[in-house]
């Protein structure tokens, strides 16, 4: 479980990346450009074979940039482990159309790509936090990590 702390670190980096100049939020197309795509890209290079399960990779990026968001915002709310069930679900449904299921070591390859992904984000917007990513990375990781056990054992339940 991740902490207030990391949650708040969480909280400030991704309102940081998703605020535009003029203060307004992104779009979801603008966080495609800027998260999305590149976490995709690093997501693609970890393991190429996951390719093919996004047959429409540009409706996906922009379903996961909302997912994404909905789930940060919902950090720190009682519900959240409903909004993780509910996208453990959806995975589910997915992974019964294409005949996939998500292993262990694809949660691992999600997770190196999207700290990859936000870190490089972070430095190229010129993120005023600290000059040392790591405990930036260490909370992503946690809380991505907390969503993933969730998600992990949603998947276990279906298997049954």
């Amino acid at each position: 479980m991740f902490t207030k702390s990391q949650e708040q670190v969480v909280k400030e980096t991704y309102a940081f990346l998703t605020k535009k100049e003029d203060g307004t939020s992104m779009k979801e197309e603008e966080i495609d450009k800027e998260i999305i795509k590149p976490f995709y890209d690093n997501l693609f290079i970890r393991d190429e074979s996951l390719r093919k399960y996004f047959k429409h990779l540009e409706a996906t990026r922009c379903q996961f940039a909302r997912a994404l968001t909905g789930l940060i915002e919902t950090l720190g709310n009682p519900n959240i482990d409903k909004a993780i069930i509910s996208l453990a679900q959806r995975h589910i449904a997915y992974s019964k159309n294409d005949k996939f299921t998500m292993a262990h070591s694809t949660f691992k390859d999600i997770e190196e790509a999207l700290v990859a992904a936000i870190s490089s984000a972070l430095i190229k917007k010129g993120y005023p936090g600290p000059s040392n990513m790591s405990e930036i990375d260490n909370s992503w990781r946690s809380v991505y990590n907390t969503i993933a056990e969730i998600m992990k054992s949603e998947i276990e339940i279906s298997n049954e």
